[in-house]
């Protein structure tokens, strides 16, 4: 059975225990509250902009250049599953392993909290990060993707990734600046996933982070205001090899909801969107019928992007853009809901819980994604599935305007 304690620490970090005595395997993320979304901060009453970037690079330097070299090859030499990853509002770290857990926790901590300066490894990271990018501008899906992202939102979209020239201009007073900054017990959240000790895991973190010395910045952070309306109304992408794509993105208000109407809101446009614009739905029957397309529906519902705004997305391979935008339109505003596909969708949510739920790592997922995109510090249980049902349902879906529509178009 698992069991999920949080705590937070003297030193202001924290902890959430996830505990399964019957598993073998354990694992640690350390969660740092930063990502590609926070474009400055104020630190000792100076207004401090985030170059693109920036967050990305301290991952890849932390990572890459710890005390113990680079981390991945350490970990990975002893078996010991790694990695780390920047998002929009987070960067975060993790380890993975079967054995010795307790020795690659206190290894993971120093790897993310205590680096260590070195001005040649600086300019070493940069080289691999310019290779990234030179990747991430070659895959046309991903390009698409920051395109619908960059016509959605106006002050809140930065890439992930930054530019070349915008890296080659961090210097090494940025970085430090920035991981004094977030990189600190304050502005993390570290996560202890499976069987350990608690009390023993506890005496550790407490002793790692009183053996690092270091001078940490009191800061406030910026993500800028976002505009309710979307940037570009239309907006054309022109690939000479690849397929023809529509994508349309409806941007929500949702600024007046809290955290909890905003994850019953998901809920109900995961099933909404999926019932009308599934393989089996009347939207994609004319879709087939009319020639429109021969592939089907990608959609999704993009919560964690920007906080006070969600985005749904729907994209689909067809020269007939204007034929397929009133389609959409006819479906999306029909609020059609039908009371036996709300049920079966439903049941099935249900069964995945029950399937999932002595799974310590579905568990975690579902405590990691509750956290980071709502807020909410506390396990779903299935009771929060049973409570859903269809007047709930009819009563959040008719409360939203579909008319706040950006297009992007790929054609030839």
């Amino acid at each position: 059975m698992n069991k999920i304690k949080n705590l937070t620490l003297d030193n202001g970090l924290k902890v959430v225990l996830i505990k399964n005595s019957k598993v073998h395997r354990s694992s640690a993320y350390i969660k740092v509250d930063v990502g590609s979304n926070d474009i400055s901060y104020k630190s000792d009453d100076k207004i401090i902009n985030i170059i693109p970037g920036l967050q990305h690079f301290t991952e890849h330097l932390v990572i890459e250049h710890s005390k113990y070299g680079n981390s991945l090859k350490l970990f990975g030499d002893n078996f010991v599953d790694s990695n780390g990853a920047t998002s929009r509002n987070i960067t975060y770290f993790y380890i993975s392993t079967v054995h010795d857990f307790m020795e690659y926790l206190e290894k993971l901590i120093y790897v993310v909290n205590g680096f260590i300066d070195d001005d040649k490894a600086f300019d070493d990271v940069k080289v691999p990060i310019y290779s990234e990018i030179d990747r991430a501008n070659d895959n046309p899906n991903r390009l698409l993707y920051n395109k619908i992202l960059e016509s959605s939102l106006y002050t809140c979209y930065t890439d992930t990734l930054g530019t070349k020239e915008s890296v080659k201009g961090i210097s090494l007073d940025d970085f430090k600046m920035f991981y004094d900054t977030f990189y600190q017990p304050s502005n993390e959240t570290l996560f202890i996933v499976g069987s350990f000790k608690e009390k023993e895991v506890l005496e550790l973190i407490n002793k790692t982070f009183n053996n690092i010395k270091r001078n940490y910045h009191r800061f406030i952070k910026y993500q800028g205001e976002e505009k309710p309306n979307i940037k570009y109304l239309k907006t054309e992408v022109i690939d000479t090899y690849l397929p023809e794509v529509l994508a349309i993105t409806y941007k929500l208000d949702i600024r007046d909801m809290d955290k909890y109407d905003r994850e019953k809101l998901e809920y109900y446009l995961q099933f909404y969107i999926s019932d009308l614009f599934g393989e089996t739905s009347d939207c994609y029957k004319e879709i087939i019928k009319n020639n429109y397309s021969n592939y089907s529906f990608s959609y999704n519902n993009l919560f964690d992007i920007v906080d006070g705004f969600a985005l749904i997305n729907l994209s689909i391979p067809t020269k007939e853009f204007d034929s397929v935008i009133n389609l959409i339109s006819e479906c999306i505003n029909s609020y059609k809901i039908n009371d036996d596909h709300f049920n079966l969708f439903k049941n099935r949510c249900l069964i995945n819980y029950i399937n999932g739920e002595d799974n310590i790592n579905n568990v975690f997922s579902n405590y990691w994604n509750r956290t980071n995109v709502f807020k909410i510090n506390e396990i779903k249980g299935i009771d929060w599935y049973k409570d859903r049902n269809i007047t709930e349902c009819r009563t959040f879906i008719k409360n939203i305007k579909f008319d706040n529509i950006g297009i992007v178009i790929r054609k030839k």
